[in-house]
Protein backbone atom coordinates (compact mmCIF):
# COMPACT_ATOMS: atom_id res chain seq x y z
CA UNK A 1 0.00 0.00 0.00
CA UNK A 2 1.47 3.48 -1.35
CA UNK A 3 2.26 5.84 1.97
CA UNK A 4 0.70 9.33 1.75
CA UNK A 5 3.29 11.62 2.17
CA UNK A 6 3.61 13.75 5.09
CA UNK A 7 3.84 17.80 4.12
CA UNK A 8 4.65 20.93 6.13
CA UNK A 9 1.55 22.29 6.30
CA UNK A 10 2.74 25.84 6.89
CA UNK A 11 4.71 25.95 3.55
CA UNK A 12 1.54 25.60 1.55
CA UNK A 13 0.76 28.95 -0.62
CA UNK A 14 -2.64 29.73 0.84
CA UNK A 15 -3.36 32.18 -2.19
CA UNK A 16 -3.98 29.09 -4.24
CA UNK A 17 -6.30 27.27 -1.99
CA UNK A 18 -9.95 26.80 -3.77
CA UNK A 19 -12.30 25.64 -0.66
CA UNK A 20 -14.86 27.69 -2.05
CA UNK A 21 -15.58 25.44 -5.25
CA UNK A 22 -16.51 27.20 -8.19
CA UNK A 23 -16.29 30.82 -6.98
CA UNK A 24 -13.13 32.73 -8.87
CA UNK A 25 -14.51 35.90 -10.03
CA UNK A 26 -11.29 37.86 -11.60
CA UNK A 27 -11.79 40.13 -8.78
CA UNK A 28 -11.11 37.86 -5.98
CA UNK A 29 -8.43 36.40 -7.30
CA UNK A 30 -6.29 39.30 -7.76
CA UNK A 31 -7.39 40.40 -4.60
CA UNK A 32 -5.91 37.05 -2.79
CA UNK A 33 -2.19 37.43 -4.39
CA UNK A 34 -2.21 40.73 -2.63
CA UNK A 35 -2.69 39.26 1.14
CA UNK A 36 -1.86 36.88 3.36
CA UNK A 37 -5.42 36.99 4.73
CA UNK A 38 -7.09 33.62 4.96
CA UNK A 39 -9.87 34.06 1.92
CA UNK A 40 -11.97 31.88 1.05
CA UNK A 41 -11.03 28.94 3.11
CA UNK A 42 -14.49 27.36 3.21
CA UNK A 43 -16.06 26.01 6.47
CA UNK A 44 -18.24 22.51 7.47
CA UNK A 45 -21.44 23.62 9.29
CA UNK A 46 -20.10 26.25 11.40
CA UNK A 47 -16.97 24.94 11.79
CA UNK A 48 -13.87 25.38 9.69
CA UNK A 49 -12.17 23.00 7.56
CA UNK A 50 -9.92 20.51 9.47
CA UNK A 51 -6.89 21.44 6.98
CA UNK A 52 -7.74 25.58 7.49
CA UNK A 53 -7.82 24.90 11.47
CA UNK A 54 -4.58 22.86 11.55
CA UNK A 55 -2.96 25.48 8.91
CA UNK A 56 -4.06 28.32 12.03
CA UNK A 57 -2.50 26.24 14.19
CA UNK A 58 0.96 25.75 12.30
CA UNK A 59 0.82 29.69 12.04
CA UNK A 60 0.45 30.42 15.63
CA UNK A 61 3.26 27.93 16.83
CA UNK A 62 5.25 29.78 14.75
CA UNK A 63 4.48 32.97 16.04
CA UNK A 64 4.33 32.05 19.62
CA UNK A 65 8.28 30.16 18.46
CA UNK A 66 9.47 34.29 17.00
CA UNK A 67 8.19 36.14 20.36
CA UNK A 68 10.66 33.61 22.30
CA UNK A 69 13.10 33.80 19.38
CA UNK A 70 17.14 34.81 20.41
CA UNK A 71 19.57 36.69 18.66
CA UNK A 72 22.00 33.51 17.75
CA UNK A 73 25.77 33.57 18.39
CA UNK A 74 26.29 32.61 14.65
CA UNK A 75 24.29 35.49 13.29
CA UNK A 76 26.52 37.57 15.90
CA UNK A 77 29.92 36.14 14.78
CA UNK A 78 28.94 35.89 11.16
CA UNK A 79 28.48 39.73 11.06
CA UNK A 80 30.95 40.67 13.34
CA UNK A 81 28.26 42.24 15.66
CA UNK A 82 28.50 42.94 19.63
CA UNK A 83 25.38 43.10 20.94
CA UNK A 84 24.21 44.68 24.40
CA UNK A 85 21.50 44.26 26.48
CA UNK A 86 18.58 45.88 28.36
CA UNK A 87 17.69 45.58 32.27
CA UNK A 88 15.82 42.88 31.10
CA UNK A 89 17.35 39.36 32.43
CA UNK A 90 15.53 36.94 30.44
CA UNK A 91 12.81 36.78 27.33
CA UNK A 92 9.92 36.11 29.68
CA UNK A 93 11.04 39.45 31.84
CA UNK A 94 11.21 41.38 28.99
CA UNK A 95 7.81 40.09 27.42
CA UNK A 96 6.64 40.60 31.05
CA UNK A 97 8.56 44.12 31.11
CA UNK A 98 7.86 46.69 28.38
CA UNK A 99 9.55 49.49 30.77
CA UNK A 100 12.31 47.48 30.97
CA UNK A 101 12.74 46.57 27.62
CA UNK A 102 13.27 50.25 26.87
CA UNK A 103 16.28 50.71 29.52
CA UNK A 104 20.09 49.84 28.76
CA UNK A 105 21.84 48.20 31.36
CA UNK A 106 25.10 50.50 32.63
CA UNK A 107 27.34 48.09 30.47
CA UNK A 108 25.47 48.43 27.47
CA UNK A 109 25.61 51.85 28.11
CA UNK A 110 29.45 51.99 28.58
CA UNK A 111 29.74 49.20 25.70
CA UNK A 112 28.01 51.35 23.36
CA UNK A 113 29.95 54.46 23.85
CA UNK A 114 33.41 52.59 23.89
CA UNK A 115 32.04 51.21 20.66
CA UNK A 116 31.71 54.15 18.56
CA UNK A 117 34.24 56.69 20.50
CA UNK A 118 34.07 58.98 17.51
CA UNK A 119 30.94 61.31 16.25
CA UNK A 120 28.44 60.05 13.30
CA UNK A 121 26.19 61.77 11.34
CA UNK A 122 23.84 58.88 11.93
CA UNK A 123 23.71 55.75 14.38
CA UNK A 124 21.54 52.44 12.32
CA UNK A 125 21.26 49.37 14.99
CA UNK A 126 19.58 46.28 15.55
CA UNK A 127 17.06 45.04 18.29
CA UNK A 128 15.33 41.69 18.70
CA UNK A 129 12.11 43.36 20.11
CA UNK A 130 9.36 40.43 19.31
CA UNK A 131 10.72 38.67 16.92
CA UNK A 132 14.57 37.69 16.62
CA UNK A 133 14.07 35.63 13.80
CA UNK A 134 12.67 38.39 11.71
CA UNK A 135 16.02 40.21 12.44
CA UNK A 136 18.62 37.31 11.50
CA UNK A 137 16.84 36.98 8.48
CA UNK A 138 16.06 41.10 7.27
CA UNK A 139 18.20 42.78 9.39
CA UNK A 140 21.15 43.09 7.93
CA UNK A 141 20.32 43.27 4.55
CA UNK A 142 18.58 46.31 5.40
CA UNK A 143 20.87 47.38 7.46
CA UNK A 144 23.76 47.22 5.07
CA UNK A 145 21.99 48.78 2.17
CA UNK A 146 21.00 51.94 4.44
CA UNK A 147 24.61 52.08 5.49
CA UNK A 148 26.45 51.91 1.76
CA UNK A 149 24.12 54.87 0.52
CA UNK A 150 24.25 57.11 3.54
CA UNK A 151 28.10 56.73 3.60
CA UNK A 152 27.96 57.42 -0.46
CA UNK A 153 26.15 61.03 -0.17
CA UNK A 154 28.74 61.82 2.79
CA UNK A 155 27.18 61.19 5.97
CA UNK A 156 29.37 58.91 8.78
CA UNK A 157 27.56 56.08 10.22
CA UNK A 158 28.14 54.75 13.42
CA UNK A 159 29.48 51.26 14.14
CA UNK A 160 26.37 48.88 13.98
CA UNK A 161 25.34 47.33 17.13
CA UNK A 162 22.53 44.68 18.59
CA UNK A 163 20.66 45.53 21.55
CA UNK A 164 18.82 41.86 23.15
CA UNK A 165 15.66 42.29 24.61
CA UNK A 166 15.18 46.04 22.75
CA UNK A 167 11.99 47.78 22.86
CA UNK A 168 11.75 51.01 20.25
CA UNK A 169 12.60 53.11 23.24
CA UNK A 170 15.98 52.69 23.52
CA UNK A 171 17.13 54.55 20.19
CA UNK A 172 16.45 57.19 22.96
CA UNK A 173 19.15 56.70 25.29
CA UNK A 174 21.39 55.30 22.23
CA UNK A 175 21.24 59.16 21.19
CA UNK A 176 21.70 60.42 23.94
CA UNK A 177 24.70 58.06 24.41
CA UNK A 178 26.54 58.77 20.94
CA UNK A 179 25.11 61.90 20.28
CA UNK A 180 24.10 61.40 16.86
CA UNK A 181 21.36 63.51 15.10
CA UNK A 182 19.68 60.66 13.49
CA UNK A 183 19.23 57.66 15.29
CA UNK A 184 17.26 54.29 13.64
CA UNK A 185 16.74 50.90 15.17
CA UNK A 186 15.58 48.04 12.98
CA UNK A 187 13.62 45.64 15.24
CA UNK A 188 11.38 42.63 15.00
CA UNK A 189 7.40 43.36 14.87
CA UNK A 190 5.10 41.28 16.85
CA UNK A 191 3.98 38.28 14.60
CA UNK A 192 1.39 37.96 12.70
CA UNK A 193 -0.49 34.82 11.70
CA UNK A 194 1.47 33.63 8.35
CA UNK A 195 3.96 36.44 8.88
CA UNK A 196 6.55 35.82 11.87
CA UNK A 197 9.47 36.96 10.44
CA UNK A 198 8.16 41.16 9.82
CA UNK A 199 10.72 43.51 10.30
CA UNK A 200 10.47 47.20 11.13
CA UNK A 201 12.24 50.70 11.17
CA UNK A 202 12.32 53.78 13.66
CA UNK A 203 14.11 56.43 13.18
CA UNK A 204 13.97 59.85 14.63
CA UNK A 205 16.02 63.39 14.67
CA UNK A 206 17.33 64.41 17.99
CA UNK A 207 16.03 61.37 19.80
CA UNK A 208 16.17 62.18 23.58
CA UNK A 209 15.04 60.11 26.71
CA UNK A 210 11.13 60.81 26.97
CA UNK A 211 10.33 62.01 23.47
CA UNK A 212 6.83 62.13 21.82
CA UNK A 213 5.96 59.06 20.04
CA UNK A 214 4.96 61.52 17.02
CA UNK A 215 8.74 62.50 16.67
CA UNK A 216 9.30 59.08 15.28
CA UNK A 217 8.97 57.77 11.90
CA UNK A 218 8.64 54.17 11.32
CA UNK A 219 8.70 51.92 7.93
CA UNK A 220 7.22 48.91 8.70
CA UNK A 221 6.65 45.06 7.11
CA UNK A 222 9.88 44.49 5.88
CA UNK A 223 9.52 40.84 5.10
CA UNK A 224 9.78 38.43 2.24
CA UNK A 225 5.93 38.83 1.49
CA UNK A 226 6.28 42.69 2.43
CA UNK A 227 8.79 45.28 1.33
CA UNK A 228 12.32 43.22 0.92
CA UNK A 229 15.14 43.31 2.74
CA UNK A 230 17.03 45.59 0.12
CA UNK A 231 14.22 47.95 -1.07
CA UNK A 232 13.46 48.98 2.39
CA UNK A 233 17.03 49.63 3.02
CA UNK A 234 17.30 52.06 -0.26
CA UNK A 235 13.84 53.49 0.56
CA UNK A 236 15.18 54.11 4.50
CA UNK A 237 18.40 56.07 3.67
CA UNK A 238 16.66 58.21 1.94
CA UNK A 239 14.37 58.80 4.53
CA UNK A 240 17.19 59.06 6.85
CA UNK A 241 18.97 61.70 4.49
CA UNK A 242 16.04 63.30 4.27
CA UNK A 243 15.63 63.94 8.17
CA UNK A 244 19.32 64.94 8.71
CA UNK A 245 18.75 67.36 5.86
CA UNK A 246 15.98 69.10 7.41
CA UNK A 247 16.54 68.53 10.28
CA UNK A 248 12.92 67.05 11.06
CA UNK A 249 11.39 63.70 11.88
CA UNK A 250 7.82 62.40 12.82
CA UNK A 251 4.68 64.19 12.28
CA UNK A 252 6.38 67.56 11.20
CA UNK A 253 8.70 65.42 8.96
CA UNK A 254 5.19 64.25 7.28
CA UNK A 255 4.21 67.71 7.27
CA UNK A 256 6.92 68.90 5.99
CA UNK A 257 6.40 66.58 3.04
CA UNK A 258 2.85 67.30 2.31
CA UNK A 259 3.85 70.50 1.65
CA UNK A 260 6.17 69.85 -1.82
Amino acid sequence: MKETPIIDISTEDMTKWDFIKGVKPAEFSVMRKKTPARLAIGHTGTRYLTHAYLRFLADHAAAKDAVNSEISDEFLLANGLKIFQTQCRTREEYIARPDLGRLLSDNAKAGIAALNPKPADVCLYLADGLSAKAIEKNGMDTLLTTKAELEASGLTVAQPFVIRYGRVGTMEWVSEILKTPVTCVLIGERPGLGVDDSMSAYAAYGAAVGMSESQRTVISNIHGKGTPAVEAGAWLADLLKEMFETRLSGIALREKQNLK
